[in-house]
């Protein structure tokens, strides 16, 4: 039997189109902020509400909203990322991956500020962070920890034991749709 893999199932294609709007509504957000006119309002003397402020925290913040589609989407198709226990090799791997996130949130922002401005550093310093949590470490995790019971029981993701039911086997591979060849 001819094995079809499509792109996706149907549950996880209905996330991509949510994930695919989220991605085209942060670019659509940074081009407007980016192009919108800033008040510069004065009480006192003083300036209210620094454009150039409100911009670079935009910035970052809808760094967050393209880059969390785009890791997912990675995550999910082709990393794949299962948890498999409490393990001290685990805590291990975890430890260090948490450190380097701080050593990420403390030292990445003001080289990449002073490199492509304030407003792109902080963007490209959150898009950064969101990958390594999302994709980066959980694919750094997947290859220090070997492959998980699943994959060992069922070599290549197939399934070689008929008495599994439809609904085991789908989990692993797909069967060719009816009327292909």
């Amino acid at each position: 039997m001819a094995l079809h893999h499509p792109p996706f199932p149907c549950k996880i294609k209905t996330e991509c189109k949510k994930l695919l709007l989220c991605f085209v509504f942060g670019w659509l957000a940074i081009v407007y902020i980016t192009f919108k006119p800033y008040p510069m309002d004065y009480v006192d003397g003083k300036l209210l509400v620094d454009p150039q402020r409100m911009m670079v925290d935009g910035y970052g913040d809808i760094a967050l909203l393209i880059a969390f589609p785009a890791a997912r989407y990675i995550e999910k198709r082709w990393i794949r990322f299962e948890a498999t226990g409490v393990k001290a090799k685990g805590i291990v791997i975890c430890s260090v991956g948490m450190i380097l996130l701080w050593a990420m949130l403390t030292f990445l922002g003001d080289p990449l500020d002073d490199m492509l401005g304030r407003c792109w550093g902080h963007f490209v310093s959150t898009t950064l962070t969101v990958f390594y949590c999302i994709a980066i470490y959980p694919l750094i995790i997947r290859l220090s920890m070997g492959k998980t019971s699943a994959e060992r029981a069922i070599p290549g993701f197939l399934c070689n034991d008929d008495r599994r039911t439809l609904s085991e086997r789908s989990r692993y591979m797909w069967p060719e749709e009816p009327g292909s060849v």
